[in-house]
């Protein structure tokens, strides 16, 4: 309770506080790649630098509802700035955050951001595709990939945090003589657990004429959260 013994720094030994005792242990903890386990309402906003393993923590990614295990690697910086990589541990889910001059939660991205993961794997032209067994909290809305009869490939970004619909359109011509374009479209909605295929069209266009192709010559390979 007294002066008796001299305090630790950088140039004397001497008895550490409970403060330096923990960021001495944090140090070496992180320096060998162990993850800190936190308890339940640890504010990921307010933890100092290091690599943390929490469930339940204040201003996780998930929301207060879920408690999975969240493995946090946190980076700060000058003047409350800071930079916080989440991952899910039950699922691999990446989520990203960043704290601007002065540490105001609503600075920097505000809010956290995901790199966009998949959530429909497979092949389908018709039908209702399902997500999974938990409704998604979506940020910007879906990112569909396809396949066409005539092997074009790419992406389609369709917006909506909830519920959403949109249109894959794609051109191809081909070098037959006869037939000058072939255009494929397929219409499809979405909600947080499922996508639908509402329509799976093609339409031929001849030099003089339009007239219908075949159905089903879109195939859905792939459905990400955005």
């Amino acid at each position: 309770g007294g002066n008796v013994h001299a305090a630790v720094n950088d140039f004397n030994a001497g008895f550490m506080t409970p403060e330096i005792k923990a960021d001495l242990e944090a140090g070496v903890a992180n320096a060998k790649g162990k993850m800190q386990q936190m308890p339940v309402g640890t504010d990921v906003l307010t933890l100092p630098a290091g690599n943390y393993e929490i469930s339940g923590a204040k201003n996780n990614p998930v929301g207060s509802d879920e408690t999975p295990w969240i493995e946090y690697e946190i980076h700060t910086a000058g003047e409350q700035r800071r930079q916080i990589k989440a991952v899910i541990n039950t699922n691999g889910r990446t989520y990203y955050r960043t704290v601007h001059t002065d540490g105001t939660a609503t600075s920097g991205t505000g809010m956290w951001t995901y790199e966009p993961f998949l959530i429909w794997n497979g092949a389908a032209t018709t039908g209702t595709l399902t997500f999974g067994p938990a409704p998604l909290e979506l940020q910007n809305g879906i990112r569909v990939r396809y396949r066409t009869k005539t092997n074009q490939a790419g992406t389609c970004d369709i917006m909506g945090t909830s519920t959403g619909s949109g249109a894959i359109d794609v051109a191809n011509v081909p070098d037959d003589g006869t037939l000058q374009i072939q255009i494929y479209e397929m219409l499809v909605s979405f909600t947080a657990k499922s996508l639908t295929i509402q329509q799976n069209k093609t339409v031929l266009g001849y030099p003089s004429s339009l007239a219908a192709g075949a159905d089903g010559e879109i195939m859905i390979t792939g459905i990400y959260a955005i």
